[in-house]
């Protein structure tokens, strides 16, 4: 069980990183060897269920999340070997009970005024109030 955990996480590393299905099972013959053997159709299967975890994920309904905070911030990955680094903007806050949230996370092709407006008009769409809304008895609105 050890194993196979350990072999996905290097799978969904990987992934995460950006390399493909076929970069994916190099990276790992590379450094287990060919003893740790997953076949190609095991980490598509992974790769994909991680994308529909993301997916479902970012697409959740955020009409119950309250900020108190909200905090945007892009970072630049390289997506791709070689390739140059891309932004990924990211969204998260504090709630009304002081816990932390991460509310967002899309990749972009900049880092853009309306790569900005695009990014937060999903968060909206999916029913984020914005942090000040719910402020009025604290005299800030």
């Amino acid at each position: 069980m050890t194993r196979t955990n350990a072999l996905e996480s290097l799978v969904i590393a990987s992934f995460v990183r950006g390399l493909s299905t076929r970069d994916v099972e190099n990276t790992r013959a590379e450094a287990l060897g060919s003893d740790a053997a997953l076949s190609k159709s095991t980490v598509f299967n992974i790769c994909q269920a991680i994308r529909g975890e993301y997916d479902a994920w970012w697409m959740r309904d955020l009409t119950g999340v309250t900020l108190d905070y909200l905090f945007i911030d892009a970072s630049h990955f390289r997506m791709h070997p070689k390739a140059p680094a891309e932004p990924v903007l990211a969204a998260w806050g504090i709630d009304t009970d002081g816990k932390p949230v991460f509310i967002g996370l899309e990749a972009a092709a900049s880092e853009s005024h309306d790569a900005w407006v695009n990014f937060s008009a999903g968060l909206l769409d999916r029913g984020l109030e914005p942090p000040l809304r719910h402020c009025r008895y604290r005299g800030l609105v």
